[in-house]
């Protein structure tokens, strides 16, 4: 199986990282999209869509919380995809983890996004998850700076 890893330090308390990655309005404002439904806690749930019709989505994502422990500690499993074109997640057990820990020049994110299949299938949908990270994380760091400075 393929992973993405990424380890990123935020200008952040690890308590604030912790809520930007599960309260509703923070990740609208940094994943860019139009609805997010969670339920914050072991077997909830964490639903995203964009699009501005709400009858016909362009993409949703959504996952169970199998670890929600604040500070330090999320576990999405369960990760079901549905776009309108582009790729589609292959069917296989897909995790997203978030490890946040201290460090000295204030929170550190190390997100894990496991259990792709590593035989081709879903190629187009990893090379998409590769690079939106890339652009999630940096979206996530700008809210966190503006955030972090306007308390």
């Amino acid at each position: 199986m393929r992973t993405i890893t990424c380890t990123e330090i935020f200008p952040c308390t690890p308590q604030k990282l912790f809520d930007a990655l599960h309260t509703p309005s923070s990740v609208r404002a940094w994943w860019n999209a139009e609805r997010i439904i969670v339920i914050p806690r072991e077997g909830g749930v964490f639903t995203a869509a964009w699009g501005e019709h709400e009858d016909d989505p362009i993409h949703v994502s959504s996952g169970t919380y199998e670890v929600f422990a604040p500070p330090h500690k999320i576990v999405m499993v369960d990760l079901k995809y549905y776009a309108q074109m582009g790729p589609t997640m292959p069917d296989a057990p897909i995790s997203i983890t978030y490890d946040i820990s201290s460090h000295s020049e204030g929170a550190q994110l190390k997100l894990t996004h496991a259990g792709f299949p590593d035989d081709g299938e879903g190629d187009a949908y990893f090379e998409g998850c590769v690079q939106g990270w890339k652009m999630s994380l940096d979206s996530l760091r700008s809210y966190l700076e503006t955030a972090t400075s306007n308390p």
